[in-house]
């Protein structure tokens, strides 16, 4: 009996092979090609239905001691197609979630690394598509790499979280930021001439040598900051800015405003 079964199955696959194998010899070569890319490209899904075939011819033949009949055939499908249609559909769903989360992963890097290019609009575009899809403030550019970025002139980065990132160097000239959250961040030497900064968060920053011309820190937390070297002339700032302990900010010729 079992040797029966094996015999009907090997033939039934040798069988559907040859059909296949057939098929894609007439066909055209740049389709025969794009077929067996295919078949390799997905080759752990062409095992799994190969043996999906084995495993079903196996069971039936076993089922039906080898006397098969088309209604009964027709009787056991119905009665199992609706489990398998749930099975199908949650598997479909699942793998249609783990794609969009893959892609959008990957969407995420690419932006990043374009904001953080030499290139001020493509800079720029991918910062208004990072807050498009909300992650500029979901902690996403947390310790990223954006050293050098040309953010100039256009940059909308309102309560962006940009903890620990490395923005050194960078050019933010007249980049609006108010509430953004830049604590521990590395801003050395940044161009941040005209930067709207109200109410935003600079905790432990590392600001030395940094450009704030004519900036607005009104609200802005400089606890612990480093300012070596910074430029603050012209800046405006208000009665509830904080200053990093011991710094006069009127000395390095920022204006207090009311």
């Amino acid at each position: 009996m079992e040797q029966e079964i094996l015999v009907h199955t090997l033939v039934f696959v040798i069988v559907s092979l040859a059909l296949c194998l057939a098929i894609a010899y007439f066909l055209d070569s740049k389709y025969r090609k794009q077929l067996f890319d295919y078949i390799r490209d997905n080759l752990a899904g062409t095992i799994l239905f190969i043996l999906g075939i084995f495993i079903l011819i196996g069971g039936f033949t076993y089922l039906y001691d080898g006397n098969w009949k088309f209604v009964k055939l027709v009787e056991d499908f119905y009665a199992n197609f609706g489990a398998e249609f749930v099975s199908i559909a949650i598997t479909v769903l699942i793998i249609d979630y783990l794609n969009r989360k893959r892609q959008e992963t990957q969407l995420k890097a690419q932006l990043i690394r374009e904001m953080g290019g030499p290139d001020n609009g493509f800079a720029l575009r991918a910062a208004r598509e990072l807050a498009h899809h909300r992650w500029l403030c979901d902690g996403s550019l947390r310790g990223a790499n954006l050293g050098g970025a040309n953010l100039a002139e256009g940059a909308i980065l309102t309560k962006a979280d940009l903890s620990y990132t490395n923005l050194s160097s960078a050019n933010l000239i007249g980049a609006f930021m108010p509430r953004a959250i830049l604590e521990e961040a590395n801003l050395m030497n940044a161009k941040l001439c005209g930067v709207t900064l109200s109410e935003a968060n600079l905790k432990k920053a590392n600001l030395i040598g940094a450009d704030f011309l004519e900036a607005d820190l009104r609200g802005v937390n400089l606890k612990g900051a480093n300012l070596v070297g910074a430029k603050l002339v012209g800046a405006v700032y208000d009665q509830h800015t904080v200053w990093p302990d011991g710094f006069d900010p009127d000395e390095a010729g920022a204006r207090l405003i009311d």
